[in-house]
């Protein structure tokens, strides 16, 4: 049952974190799967110091023991956050699933993590929501990212992002 799982529990969470700071985030394509990524990559960071290393980027291990499907993967999850995925992945389609295209953000997201450290990068990620509404995009979460490094750090993380960003073929983001 999801509801047992404490990565589920905190992944929705940060659809609750998300519509506080910023009310009715998720009303494009790409917000919503801002929205999947970005709880995805709460429930990761939350739980990475305690989680053995090839846990960490795994999202809901537990759940997924449920699913023989997902069970095969190694080591089973419902979703990860290192997947090397690209805004070029991104589909657009009417019937695209904001999940799967949640794992574009929730990679960026997790490679912020590991560049700059979990608290700062929890920081400023919770941070940029402020600057969202709910028809956002990639490319202005990225932009919303540099404004709260600019902010809360003075620019000191910002050539790391903009290569992240670059990397994810997320932008323009100057």
């Amino acid at each position: 049952d999801d509801a047992e799982d404490a990565e589920v529990i905190l992944h929705e969470f940060g659809h609750a974190l998300q519509d506080a700071i910023c009310p009715d985030f998720g009303q494009s394509p790409e917000a919503a799967a801002m929205g999947e990524g970005f709880g995805d990559y709460l429930a990761a960071t939350f739980f990475a110091a305690k989680k053995p290393a090839r846990f960490r980027t795994a999202v809901a291990s537990w759940d997924a023991l449920a699913d023989p499907h997902l069970r095969q993967a190694d080591p089973p999850c419902l979703r990860r956050v290192d997947e090397p995925l690209t805004y070029e992945s991104f589909d657009h389609s009417p019937r695209a699933d904001e999940h799967e295209n949640g794992k574009i953000w929730s990679a960026t997201l997790w490679e912020i993590w590991e560049v700059l450290g979990w608290k700062v990068a929890d920081t400023i990620i919770i941070e940029s929501h402020f600057q969202l509404d709910g028809f956002t995009t990639f490319a202005r979460g990225g932009r919303a990212i540099l404004d709260a490094d600019r902010t809360l750090y003075n620019r000191r993380h910002l050539a790391l992002l903009r290569q992240i960003f670059r990397r994810r073929g997320i932008g323009p983001v100057e």
